[in-house]
């Protein structure tokens, strides 16, 4: 069993180690081998899904057992009238 503070400080060094290259919106495609290695290598990613990736191969390379899922559902934005308001807000 892996012990949860170690696994505090592995997700607290990827967040400070992987850096996005830009802001720019997801690829709907999935990044390949080479894209993930090159992450890897060169500490900045082309997306969020290849921070994950990488972040999953590191986790398998310290023989951590941890698995990708994705959710198929799309992400549900709340929205309520304002009446009181006169305006619309989004969470």
């Amino acid at each position: 069993r892996t012990d949860l503070n170690y696994l505090e400080k592995l997700v607290k060094w990827v967040h400070k180690h992987f850096k996005l290259k830009s802001k720019s919106a997801e690829t709907p495609s999935y990044p390949s081998k080479a894209d993930v290695l090159q992450c890897i290598s060169s500490s900045e990613a082309k997306s969020k899904k290849e921070i994950v990736y990488a972040s999953v191969a590191i986790c398998r390379s310290l023989g951590i057992l941890v698995r990708l899922v994705w959710s198929l559902q799309p992400t549900l934005v709340l929205r309520l009238n304002g009446a009181r308001a006169g305006r619309s807000r989004s969470f």
